[in-house]
């Protein structure tokens, strides 16, 4: 079930999107990582742009980086433009996957607001390395959008996940933005 209009958005049947390597998950950290953090995220939300700007370098430095965490990335957008973002991010090779998030946070005000959010998207797109035919492929691609709508869907049904940034680590469900110290402090006791 997309859940977004294709209003605007060309055929593009020439350009195929590998929708299995698009939508296979994505990380930050080593696979021996003894931890494993779930972010739930959309890419519109104002909340999850403050995280990703403040809050995950810091956790990226100090348990990324030294082995002890791995961050799994999960869509769950909040509307058509964080669904069209998500294709156009999970459509990137999976190397530039995280790089492209930080680019899509870093400008989200730029391009939410934009009067034309999908010319937006193909500008942060090409930065990436992305064509915008391919951007476009991406933005079009049913199987694609319902298989991060359907990421929204497992969440909210499998671990109620009804808001973002909304994060599992362990057994344990953090619902909300956190400031360093709080966020910290639950790493530091997950990791022991």
């Amino acid at each position: 079930m997309v859940l977004a209009p294709t209003a605007g958005l060309a055929a593009t049947s020439e350009i195929k999107v590998d929708v299995a390597a698009a939508l296979a998950p994505r990380f930050l950290g080593a696979e021996s990582a003894p931890i494993t953090m779930v972010e739930y995220f959309s890419l519109t939300c104002g909340a999850c742009a403050k995280f990703h700007r403040d809050i995950l370098p810091k956790i990226k430095e100090k348990y990324v980086d030294s082995g002890q965490l791995r961050l799994e990335f999960r869509d769950f957008p909040l509307d058509i433009w964080a669904l069209r973002a998500a294709a156009m991010a999970r459509g990137a090779p999976a190397k530039r996957y995280a790089a492209l998030l930080e680019v899509l946070y870093r400008q989200q005000t730029r391009w939410t607001s934009a009067d034309d959010i999908l010319a937006a998207l193909k500008q942060i797109g090409r930065l990436a390395g992305l064509s915008p035919a391919y951007v476009q492929a991406c933005l079009k691609n049913g199987e694609l959008l319902d298989g991060i709508a359907n990421s929204r869907l497992q969440g909210n049904r499998e671990f109620g996940i009804a808001s973002t940034p909304s994060f599992l680590i362990g057994d344990r469900k953090i619902d909300g933005y956190l400031p360093w110290p709080e966020f910290d402090a639950l790493l530091a006791d997950a990791v022991g």
